[in-house]
């Protein structure tokens, strides 16, 4: 419509010397303003349709986001699935986010390493689920609620900054040090701020079973209750599910998280863990098999 217009007002200009004066000096002025009006209207009508920032259905990006809420190390290597690739791909080359990090493929193109300078690797927890053989050879140690820290060699001690404890679960395993953190909702997209506990274990000896470790919040002794007005409550074997306990290897330390919701003024300074193991032969009650239990004194 525009550019018939134009064509248009172009002829009028080009035969402009057929008419009186008076007419002729304001022809230039008259296409102008009509240009000027109709490519306003244009730019009214048109804009709301075309501005595609900021739609309540654009979730595209929120897997990248949930990956970076976990603070991975800068420099740092991250194989995701194909969703969470193309979101942390589009996070690290156009919005230029911090830290910097490099999305790879699940195992695919490109593996883990063809990188220079890198920090580390990391594996996202719906990685493993699409790739269970994925990066399957390496140690792995929780790094938040959605990556998985994979190297060659095992940890052989707790960080800095984990404070360190001594709980004997068995004759196998020894909790040996832990770290909580709150996680803002505003990192989470989530209208209740996140709960973390990371616990550091060690293995005594080589471990013939797979157990689950329950960890359940409590406050002034008694459990933090969810919004369904149950206890809240966090069953997985260790590091998301990916790293049993029957692969670690004697005097290696596992990282293992549990995140979890709190309510409003919820502030754990407990927590009931519980190690156990499913009988596969067993019915009821009897299909669960304790190894032992840690009430963990939380300090703030």
């Amino acid at each position: 419509l525009v550019l018939g217009f134009a064509t248009g007002l172009n002829a009028v200009w080009v035969g402009r010397r057929r008419l009186p004066p008076r007419f002729d000096r304001s022809v230039p002025y008259l296409i102008l303003a009509g240009l000027v009006v109709l490519v306003a209207w244009r730019f009214t009508v048109s804009r709301p349709h075309a501005n595609q920032s900021w739609r309540p259905e654009d979730t595209g990006l929120e897997p990248g986001w949930a990956v970076l809420a976990d603070r991975p190390e800068p420099d740092a290597v991250i194989v995701a699935d194909h969703e969470e690739w193309l979101a942390l791909s589009y996070l690290a080359s156009v919005w230029r986010v911090q830290p910097r990090v490099y999305p790879q493929p699940l195992c695919q193109a490109n593996p883990p390493g063809a990188v220079d300078r890198v920090s580390g690797v990391y594996l996202t927890r719906r990685g493993a689920t699409a790739d269970p053989t994925c990066l399957s050879e390496q140690h792995r140690y929780a790094a938040g609620a959605n990556l998985i820290r994979v190297q060659a060699a095992p940890n052989q001690q707790i960080p800095a900054w984990a404070r360190p404890v001594v709980f004997n679960v068995g004759p196998d395993l020894m909790l040996i040090g832990y770290e909580t953190n709150r996680i803002p909702s505003v990192a989470v997209k989530s209208v209740e701020p996140r709960w973390q506990l990371s616990l550091y274990w060690r293995a005594q000896t080589p471990v013939s079973a797979d157990y689950t470790v329950s960890v359940r919040p409590l406050q002034y002794g008694v459990p933090v209750m969810g919004g369904d007005g149950q206890p809240l409550i966090q069953d997985h074997q260790p590091v998301w599910n990916t790293y049993p306990t029957s692969r670690w290897t004697p005097g290696e330390v596992v990282r293992d998280d549990y995140v979890l919701s709190l309510p409003p003024r919820a502030v754990p300074d407990e927590a009931h863990i519980v190690v156990y193991r499913v009988v596969a032969d067993g019915t009821g009650e009897d299909r669960f098999q304790t190894l032992g239990e840690i009430r963990l004194p939380l300090e703030p």
